[in-house]
């Protein structure tokens, strides 16, 4: 039986290449968001739980990551698409009101006086 080579290699494609585990990719801040007090208390921790590696434009590869941690409790599985972007854009009314709380806040009035 002969086959053809594109089959071949439509073969060797299929059993080395990983299939995407998710179409749409998990938020990295979102799972980690997730994480718990304990755990967000330890960051360095809550980052050694988990390998990525960069896959194009604001996005992560997910390598490996470790039984029992936020990720694994989220679903996040190897080869799984994580997103690095802010998962909801900033709020300009938001941003505004923070900035002026912090502007007066720094301009109390001063109590020394000049002679």
């Amino acid at each position: 039986m002969k086959f053809s080579s594109q089959l071949i290699y439509a073969l060797i494609a299929f059993c080395i290449l990983p299939l995407p585990s998710s179409a749409e990719p998990k938020n990295l801040n979102t799972v980690m968001a997730k994480a718990t007090p304990q755990e967000l208390n330890d960051l360095s921790l809550l980052l050694k739980q988990i390998t990525l590696k960069p896959a194009g434009n604001s996005l992560m590869e997910v390598v490996r990551v470790e039984k029992g941690s936020v990720y694994d409790r989220e679903g996040i599985k190897v080869g799984d698409l994580l997103s690095t972007a802010n998962p909801t854009p900033p709020n300009p009314q938001k941003a505004m009101k923070l900035y002026q709380k912090m502007k007066t806040t720094k301009e109390s009035p001063s109590t020394s006086n000049h002679e």
